[in-house]
């Protein structure tokens, strides 16, 4: 796909992923995955990440 990100949470505690601008934070447990993404392929999403112990932030 077409500006998207896949995470996933390899650690043994839930990870906290924080989505800027928008202020919206989705907690991975140990394990689970998803990708982040432009709502269409049109859109070329471009990402600055910073990692932390327990929390991922992405902004767009």
């Amino acid at each position: 796909m077409h500006g998207s990100l896949p995470v996933e949470n390899a650690g043994s505690v839930p990870l906290c992923l924080f989505i800027e601008p928008y202020g919206e934070d989705f907690w991975l447990e140990p394990g689970e995955a998803v990708t982040v993404s432009a709502v269409n392929d049109e859109i070329n999403v471009q990402f600055a990440v910073t990692v932390a112990a327990d929390l991922i932030s992405l902004w767009l």
